[in-house]
């Protein structure tokens, strides 16, 4: 697989940024992790509600199922600790191998980000607790908007097909357009507020189109040998993809009414939502340990 290396000049600079926004990623979505299950806990009186939080009647209805409202809430952050250190491991072992890798650096830096932000809810759950890193969340929804481009290049960097390095220049460009529309914060558009619909769309969209491009490239582009280096990949993306979609759908845009319809999705159709979103990173240690993606499985098997 061809490799782009990133120059020795900028290597300490590079790991250096990518230090520092992975560890803000983290950081973020750690530091809302007990806001998250404090929110959850809390009946839901309000129109626009966080992510999966129930009434007071469907509190009740659960807890006549012998099931708490404690219970639901760890079910909750449980799946969110299990999926960020799926996302955050290869992330890291990636970086720590390959860093000299442009895709691979990009790579690895997409994986911390979607692990942390684009498939879970601790970081909005910070930002709704505490406004005043607004900037810093919107900083890191911008990166992850942005880097999920890598979809297009993945994995030996050129744009296949050709029309997606168009699509990049107007989503960049979009995505520019609404920060600078927004005084730079993206938070309405992506975290629960009055133009989320807008970002879900827009997210939903451009996930879809990456898959595509990654199908499209794998059956016309791609040489036999990086079928097989990248072929779990694909799935993975695919799965993510489906994934993310599903929820977007049937959590954000169109949820389904309260009662115990709505606990039913809350609690099975999330459980099937993270195991789709699962299958990326763990496609891409399949990938790493029977294909020697980036070269990598010796350092992963030793580890």
């Amino acid at each position: 697989m061809p490799e782009k290396q990133i120059h020795p000049v900028g290597m300490i600079f590079a790991r250096l940024i990518w230090l520092m926004i992975a560890l803000l990623a983290l950081g973020l979505w750690a530091g809302g992790l007990s806001a998250r299950y404090q929110e959850l806990l809390i009946p839901c009186s309000e129109t626009a509600c966080p992510p999966l939080s129930l009434s007071s009647g469907e509190i009740d209805l659960l807890s006549q199922t012998g099931f708490s409202i404690q219970g639901y809430a760890g079910i909750q952050v449980g799946l969110e600790v299990i999926t960020v250190l799926t996302f955050v491991i290869p992330g890291i072992l990636i970086f720590w191998r390959r860093a000299d890798d442009r895709i691979g650096f990009l790579f690895s830096l997409v994986l911390i980000l979607v692990g942390t932000s684009a498939v879970v809810n601790g970081d909005d759950a910070l930002l709704r607790t505490y406004p005043s890193v607004s900037f810093f969340h919107s900083l890191v929804v911008t990166l992850s908007m942005a880097l999920i481009m890598i979809m297009f290049i993945f994995p030996d960097g050129r744009f296949v097909p050709d029309w997606t390095r168009y699509y990049t220049i107007f989503f960049l460009l979009l995505l520019a357009g609404i920060l600078i529309g927004s005084r730079g914060d993206l938070n309405p558009y992506f975290s629960g507020g009055e133009l989320e619909w807008v970002g879900s769309l827009f997210t939903m969209g451009t996930f879809l189109l990456g898959a595509f491009a990654q199908v499209y490239r794998f059956r016309n582009v791609s040489n036999p040998t990086e079928r097989q280096q990248t072929k779990w990949v694909v799935l993975g993306i695919a799965a993510m993809v489906s994934g993310i979609t599903t929820w977007i759908l049937f959590i954000e845009l169109f949820p389904p009414l309260p009662g115990m319809k709505r606990i039913l999705v809350n609690l099975i159709l999330v459980i099937i939502v993270s195991l789709f979103n699962l299958v990326f990173p763990i496609s891409v240690m399949l990938a790493i340990l029977r294909y020697r993606l980036w070269d990598i499985d010796i350092i992963v098997r030793r580890t």
